[in-house]
C-alpha cells in the first residue's frame, strides 16, 4: 500500500450536512465516501462523539490519510471503523458486521481533488500522468484499457451517456483512428486527441475541452453508475424509521439519478389497476429539500470545487 499523503481534502456542505441528518449521541452512522475524512470528522462531532460512524473508500491511500486526520483531532478509535470496499456494497458489508439498520447515511459522490492534483493517478487532462483513474488501484481496468480496448460505439456512447458530451462519436472516431497507429498510454496524450477532434473555436469557454471525456471514462474505470444505484437502493433499506439518507452529488447525471430516486421512494403508490387511482402503500420517506442545497458564496468563494455541488435529502418515515 503506498504511503499516506497527509493532505487534508476540503469537503464541500459541511454544514448543510449535518442540518440535513441532524446526527445525535448514539447514532449509527455510515458515511460511503470517506475521502480524506473532513464528512466523517464532522458527523463524529456533531454527534457528540457518542454514537458509531462506519466510513468506506476504495482508495486505501485516503483510508490512512483520513486516520491521520482523526489521530490529529484525538478522535477515540471506538467512535469510528475504516472500511475499504465500494460503498455500492453496503449492506453486504454491514452484514457481515452484524449492522442491519443505521440511522443516518451520508453519500458524497465527488473526486477527491487530491486524486486530480496528483498527476500519477491519471484523472486530469491538464497534467500528464499515466492514463489510471482507478482509485483502487490493486485490481480493475484502467483508463487506457478503456480507451485502447473499446469499439467506437461503446466509446461514443459512454462519453455521451456519462459524459454528457455532445461530440462524442467524432471523439470516439479520432480515438479509434489514433490508437490503431499508437496506443493511449498518457493522459496529455488523449487530452491532445480529443481536443484536435472539434473546431477550435467550439471548445467549452471556461473548461478543458476533453474534461467531459476524463469523467466520463471515470465513471466508467470505478463502476460508478452501478455503484450509485446499488449503494442507494442499501442505503434507503438500511435505515431505521425515522433515519436519514443524504446525497451529494456534482455531475448533472448523478443528480438526475438521485432525484428520481428519491422522488420515487417519496410518493405513494397508486393502484394501477384501480380506476379511482387508490393509494395501494403509502410512501415510506418523505423528501428533507423541496429544491437541492447548495454551497452559499462564501462558501464557493472558499472553495470553487464546491460551486457544482447539489445536496438532496430523505428520511425514512415506515418500513
Amino acid at each position: 500500500m503506498e504511503k499516506s499523503m497527509a493532505v487534508f481534502h476540503q469537503p464541500v456542505l459541511v454544514k448543510e450536512v449535518c442540518s440535513l441528518l441532524q446526527p445525535r449521541p448514539g447514532d449509527v452512522m455510515v458515511d460511503l465516501n470517506l475521502g480524506t475524512g473532513g464528512h466523517s470528522l464532522a458527523l463524529i462531532e456533531a454527534s457528540e462523539r457518542q454514537g458509531h460512524l462506519i466510513s468506506f473508500d476504495l482508495d486505501e491511500v485516503m483510508i490512512e490519510t483520513a486516520r491521520e486526520r482523526f489521530c490529529a483531532g484525538g478522535v477515540p478509535e471506538g467512535v469510528y471503523t475504516f472500511v475499504h470496499a465500494n460503498h455500492g456494497d453496503v449492506a453486504e458489508v454491514l452484514a457481515s458486521r452484524g449492522i442491519t439498520q443505521v440511522d443516518k447515511i451520508l453519500m458524497d459522490l465527488g473526486a477527491s481533488s487530491i486524486h486530480f492534483d496528483d498527476p500519477e493517478r491519471g484523472f486530469s487532462c491538464q497534467v500528464d500522468g499515466p492514463l489510471d483513474m482507478r482509485y483502487d488501484r490493486s485490481e480493475g481496468d484502467t483508463a487506457a484499457d478503456i480507451v485502447n480496448g473499446w469499439d467506437e460505439e461503446d466509446l461514443a456512447n459512454l462519453f455521451y451517456e456519462e459524459g454528457d458530451e455532445k461530440w462524442s462519436r467524432r471523439m470516439a472516431k479520432r480515438i479509434v483512428e489514433r490508437r490503431a497507429e499508437r496506443k493511449f498510454e498518457r493522459t496529455q496524450d488523449l487530452a491532445s486527441v480529443i481536443a484536435g477532434s472539434i473546431p477550435r473555436k467550439l471548445w467549452p469557454p471556461k473548461i478543458h475541452p476533453a474534461t467531459r471525456v476524463f469523467l466520463a471514462l471515470r465513471v466508467a474505470v470505478n463502476g460508478e453508475v452501478a455503484a450509485l444505484r446499488n449503494g442507494m437502493e442499501s442505503a434507503l433499506k438500511l435505515l431505521a424509521p425515522g433515519g436519514r439518507l443524504a446525497v451529494i452529488t456534482f455531475q448533472s447525471h448523478e443528480d438526475r439519478t438521485v432525484k428520481r430516486k428519491f422522488r420515487e421512494v417519496c410518493s405513494d403508490v397508486v393502484d394501477q389497476n384501480d380506476p379511482f387511482g387508490r393509494v395501494q402503500e403509502k410512501a415510506k420517506f418523505k423528501d428533507l429539500a423541496r429544491r437541492p442545497l447548495v454551497a452559499s458564496a462564501e462558501e464557493e468563494q472558499e472553495n470553487p470545487r464546491s460551486r457544482s455541488a447539489k445536496l438532496r435529502g430523505v428520511e425514512k418515515i415506515r418500513n
